[in-house]
C-alpha cells in the first residue's frame, strides 16, 4: 500500500477561505477539502467525473456534530 502525504497534494486557497488538497491520478482524483463554518462552496460541476462527498468533522454553531 502506497501512503501519500499532504506535501504529494496540489494546494488551493480559495478566496472565501476554503482550502482544498488535490491528488491526481490517472483514473480518477481525491480532493480533501477544508471548510470553515459559515462559508459556501462555489457552484460547480464535472461532465465527465462523478463527484461524492465524506464528510469526517462538521461543526454547527461551534460544536461538533458529524464524525
Amino acid at each position: 500500500m502506497k501512503v501519500y502525504k499532504n506535501e504529494d497534494a496540489i494546494h488551493h486557497n480559495r478566496p472565501e477561505g476554503i482550502k482544498a488538497m488535490y491528488y491526481l491520478f490517472k483514473e480518477y482524483h481525491f480532493v480533501y477539502v477544508e471548510q470553515p463554518p459559515g462559508t459556501r462552496q462555489p457552484w460547480h460541476h464535472h461532465n465527465i467525473i462523478h463527484e461524492s462527498l465524506l464528510m469526517v468533522n462538521c461543526y454547527s454553531s461551534g460544536k461538533r456534530t458529524v464524525s
